[in-house]
């Protein structure tokens, strides 16, 4: 079951470090908050328990799915934060110099 509050703060994975935080914000409901890397804006957003189940597993590295898979209803700006860390606005700024 998910914990009440999920926080992975400077753990290293393959991808780099993890920063996102989840919190029950309701019965079957969590809010999800990251913070660019860029800028520092935060992004966040609500999932239902299995998402957030699957969010947790895939950054632990227990899990492959991807994670438009995960969260379809949720905007590819917002998901980008959980695979870059760098939110949508400066992920576009940054497809500028290419």
């Amino acid at each position: 079951m998910l914990q009440l509050c999920y926080n992975i703060i400077n753990n290293k994975t393959n991808e780099g470090e993890i920063s996102m935080m989840i919190f029950e914000v309701g019965y079957n409901s969590y809010l999800v908050k990251e913070n660019c890397m860029s800028c520092g804006a935060e992004v966040k957003f609500k999932v239902n328990g299995e998402q957030a189940n699957d969010l947790i597993d895939r950054q632990q590295g227990k899990s492959s799915k991807m994670i438009q898979n995960i969260i379809p209803e949720v905007s590819s700006d917002k998901r980008e934060i959980l695979i870059s860390q760098i939110c949508g606005k400066c992920f576009d700024e940054m497809g500028k110099f290419f």
